[in-house]
């Protein structure tokens, strides 16, 4: 990013809600996470101000984006020491700063404005993990896994819980329609790098040496257009059925997006 697009994004975030504290501090994440002009800015800017511990910031994360986490698991038929065991460990996942990590994790989803979506998978497969798999005579409490830990959904809920069907959805007409479309949303070179790794199955230090950056860039560049396109295969479905569907995509990703992509190729 050039010192002309880090000042832009610096006086934007001059207009935001929670106005960074420290313009180097600020810069730095946004070049870390590689927040361009079409980033959701304000979303970028809380997450930033969750990361300093900001009181009202935090305030606002949980009154704004964290209670959509504890209707999705009330929607879900979750009980209430499930509820606050999920959103209790949410708050640690997100909005803690681990040992040897320099950001708090909020910041790795946030400016593509899909905090909310966020929240509501990550406490629904929390709470489907732990009603599977937290011995029904303990207390959800005292299961010791991390979110990061959480399986994947076919190893989650086996083949004969309905969710898990609706993976099918993926070779369908309707959903590979709504993925074209989210596919078409992205840049060129979002897409191009996609078809990279997942077509024709570059190695991050092939595909490096190819944008002239480093390995770790690439890294990045692969997560964030992963998240761009399940945010527009979301915003495209519309449909609930679809919607649970996108979700189940994301947690199997690695295993759809080749063959999605090449059905886009041929």
């Amino acid at each position: 990013m050039t010192a002309t697009a880090d000042g832009t994004l610096w006086a934007k975030a001059q207009a935001c809600r929670f106005v960074p504290s420290s313009r180097e501090e600020f810069v730095a994440a946004t070049q870390t996470f590689e927040i361009g002009a079409d980033a959701d800015l304000e979303e970028f800017c809380l997450a930033f101000a969750c990361h300093q511990q900001d009181r009202v910031a935090l305030a606002a994360f949980e009154d704004e984006h964290l209670r959509h986490g504890e209707v999705a698991l009330r929607t879900f038929g979750s009980q209430a020491d499930t509820i606050s065991e999920c959103l209790q460990r949410l708050r640690s996942d997100l909005l803690v700063q681990r040992k040897g990590e320099h950001y708090i994790r909020l910041l790795r989803y946030a400016g593509l404005g899909r905090i909310n979506s966020l929240v509501r998978v990550s406490c629904i497969r929390y709470a489907r993990y732990l009603a599977k798999y937290v011995d029904k005579g303990s207390s959800v409490a005292s299961a010791q896994v991390d979110i990061d830990d959480v399986p994947g959904t076919t190893e989650l809920w086996g083949q004969n819980e309905p969710e898990a069907n609706l993976i099918a959805l993926d070779l369908k007409h309707q959903f590979k329609s709504c993925f074209q479309n989210a596919l078409l949303g992205l840049g060129e070179e979002d897409r191009t790098l996609l078809r990279l790794y997942y077509v024709q199955e570059m190695t991050m230090e092939t595909l490096a040496k190819l944008f002239k950056v480093d390995k770790s860039s690439v890294s990045r560049r692969i997560t964030r257009a992963r998240a761009r396109l399940l945010a527009g295969l979301t915003e495209n479905a519309g449909a609930t059925e679809l919607m649970q569907a996108s979700e189940l995509f994301d947690g199997q990703l690695d295993l759809s997006m080749s063959r999605l992509l090449r059905s886009q190729a041929g």
